[in-house]
């Protein structure tokens, strides 16, 4: 798992949390320590810095990635954006990023736009980098007042099961074996997935932005 605040106690970091219970024993999971990641600089690319080089073996080992992204100023957090920037760039022998290819899936805690700005500013990088996105919605969650005031993320009912299906598409010709950064499996599913179609989800506390995916064909029948 990615999670894109590093705030101790940060709403992002809870969601996490509560998302590596929903999962239970279907995966061994792990957070990725990215806090000392330093500003790109290319000057600096080589050798590549230590806290960079541990990042990128984390992320290469995974089966895939759970990404946690809270949303700034209507966009993606630039810190986060720096290790992704960091994490797209080919290796020094020459082979390609260790984003390529990779499956990934993205859940996040934001205010009344419910992460509908940083879903939508997500979907071009995600695509050059060419990673196979989970053809499953992805969760957000908006903040109401207690919760800014106690520093306390609550979900209800409905958001937990967005959660722990996440992971999982409908169609079982997508099951595949997906895993957390750092771990071995998280759940069944992936999709051999980019860019082709456009859908706009909004309901139950969650919104999802201007999404778009390929699907199987025997995934978009009936599925909502």
């Amino acid at each position: 798992m990615i999670v894109g605040s590093l705030r101790k106690n940060s709403f992002n970091k809870q969601l996490a949390a509560m998302a590596e219970q929903e999962l239970g024993d279907r995966a061994s999971v792990s957070v990725l320590d990215w806090s000392e990641v330093p500003v790109f600089n290319q000057d600096e690319e080589f050798p590549t810095p230590k806290s960079v080089a541990e990042a990128r073996v984390a992320v290469n080992e995974a089966d895939a990635i759970w990404i946690f992204t809270p949303e700034y100023n209507h966009s993606v957090p630039g810190s986060l954006k720096n290790l992704f920037d960091w994490l797209s760039r080919p290796l020094e022998d020459g082979t390609p990023s260790v984003l390529t290819g990779k499956v990934m899936t993205m859940s996040g805690v934001g205010g009344l736009n419910t992460l509908r700005y940083a879903f939508a500013a997500w979907m071009p990088s995600l695509t050059l980098f060419k990673m196979r996105i989970v053809p499953v919605p992805f969760t957000g969650v908006t903040l109401n007042r207690e919760m800014f005031s106690t520093d306390k993320l609550e979900l209800n009912a409905a958001m937990r099961t967005s959660l722990k299906y996440q992971p999982t598409p409908r169609c079982s010709d997508c099951r595949g074996r997906v895993a957390a950064v750092g771990a071995a499996c998280f759940a069944a599913g992936f999709a051999e997935a980019s860019v082709s179609r456009a859908a706009d989800w909004s309901g139950n506390g969650m919104s999802y932005g201007s999404f778009r995916e390929t699907r199987h064909s025997s995934c978009v029948k009936g599925d909502n």
